[in-house]
């Protein structure tokens, strides 16, 4: 198999002198609650930080995590703005969970947009 190096966003940015991060995309299959523990101390202590993350249930349950999970975690960091992108549909909605469950019953996944 193929061997890949792993760090978290947090010593990532620290290791190559990052001071700012205007615009992240996260879309790692499931993994989204670790990528955000992973990088808490820098989003958290980095306003104005924009996230696009791509949601699918299934994939979060895969690594042990609802979408319940990864809302809390973006609540605990600050992403306080959040809307609902619907891909397929080109929609994007104000947050609410039936917003989201709406959608999330009608496509496989969603995006997240959110705002410290």
């Amino acid at each position: 198999g193929l061997k890949v190096a792993m760090t978290t966003f947090d010593s990532f940015l620290k290791v190559k002198k990052v001071k700012r991060v205007n615009v992240l995309k996260i879309d790692v299959e499931g993994a989204e609650v670790e990528v955000l523990k992973g990088g808490a101390n820098f989003l958290k202590n980095n306003k104005k930080t924009h996230l696009f993350i791509e949601v699918n249930p299934k994939s979060l349950l895969s690594f042990g995590h609802t979408v319940a999970d990864l809302l809390k975690i973006l609540d605990f960091l600050g992403f306080n703005r959040k809307f609902v992108i619907n891909e397929f549909e080109r929609r994007t909605y104000k947050f609410s969970h039936w917003q989201l469950n709406k959608n999330l019953k009608k496509v496989s996944f969603v995006s997240i947009y959110a705002q410290n």
